[in-house]
């Protein structure tokens, strides 16, 4: 029997019995979280019950005999309930630096590509920007309409919208889609369609503006 943390891995497994804990949809999730699990895999004593384990910051893998399932589950349980404070496990996002929209023009993304290649060891910066709203059709997109699609604005001159997407957050979708405000964090991405390239932001969340 096999396990994965990162449900994409689930692709690789065809035909296999595979755990999932937690199952989290989305990399970035993952991503977020990961402090949390990784301190949990270190500490708690399962070591005994496994075949094989192995992995990085990014993805973590195990072989498993059936029999010691139940067994490990129960240590790991145990060891969260014990030690695991609810609010460590919410999720987490750096935040580089506050950005305005008017910002992001063609000479900072070109300087921003300077740092590329982006991944482990040298992330994509994080950006935040308060008080923006949608204009225009915010839209659920999707095979499950698991994704938000949005043009977002800030109201500050002079007005810059900018074509966003936020992945597997459809949570605050009517919110949104009302024009009301909302803060957001996201990296600055190129999108490639039909020839076209526009700069586009890749939510990484969102948060409602009650008051303010």
């Amino acid at each position: 029997m096999h396990g994965c943390f990162n449900s994409e891995a689930m692709q690789v497994l065809k035909e296999r019995e595979v755990i999932l804990f937690p199952d989290l949809k989305a990399t970035d999730e993952w991503r977020q979280r990961l402090p949390i699990l990784e301190t949990i895999c270190r500490r708690v004593t399962c070591s005994d019950l496994l075949e094989n384990f192995g992995g990085h910051m990014y993805a973590a893998g195990l072989t498993m005999r059936p029999e010691n399932v139940e067994e490990f589950t129960r240590r790991f349980n145990a060891y969260v309930e014990e030690n695991i404070d609810p609010q460590m496990l919410m999720p987490q996002v750096d935040i580089d630096s506050e950005l305005l929209f008017s910002d992001i023009t063609p000479a900072f993304r070109k300087d921003l590509n300077r740092f590329q290649p982006f991944g482990p060891g040298n992330t994509a910066p994080v950006f935040a920007t308060y008080g923006v709203s949608n204009h225009g059709d915010a839209k659920l997109v999707g095979v499950e309409c698991e994704h938000l699609r949005m043009d977002l604005i800030q109201r500050q001159k002079p007005n810059t919208k900018i074509q966003s997407i936020a992945f597997q957050q459809p949570t605050h979708y009517e919110w949104v889609r009302s024009g009301r405000p909302i803060d957001v964090c996201y990296q600055i991405v190129e999108n490639h369609y039909r020839g076209t390239v526009t700069t586009q932001l890749r939510i990484k969340d969102i948060k409602p503006v009650m008051n303010r």
